[in-house]
């Protein structure tokens, strides 16, 4: 009896760990070429947009938007939703420049951790 008691002890705490450790890998969360199409002096502010949805934030009379950012470049990026509006889990900021033509005029990735 005592056997069998401590067997399946031990399969619980394999198939625990097992759970556990799938946790910790560093899956893909978002896209590592996400920024890939942000090309300073021809992005529009309508392609920005189209892919990455409605910024967190907007400034300036519109000429600054910024983006809530999840991930790294190696799990992959993935823009943050505008709601809810909490920063937990975020690691960067992108913040984008437009000109007077709502062209991309620069843009920085900014770490927020």
């Amino acid at each position: 009896m005592r056997v069998v008691a401590k067997t399946s002890g031990l399969l619980l705490i394999g198939a625990l760990l097992l759970l556990l450790g799938g946790c910790a890998t560093n899956e893909p969360i978002g896209d590592t070429g996400l920024f890939d199409f942000l090309i300073e002096g021809e992005t529009t502010k309508q392609d920005i947009l189209l892919t990455l949805g409605q910024p967190s934030g907007v400034y300036e009379e519109e000429s600054v938007y910024a983006y809530r950012v999840l991930g790294d470049e190696q799990i992959g990026y993935r823009i943050k939703s505008v709601e809810p509006r909490g920063w937990h889990g975020i690691t960067y900021s992108l913040v984008l420049i437009f000109d007077e033509q709502d062209v991309l005029k620069k843009y920085s990735l900014v770490s927020v951790n």
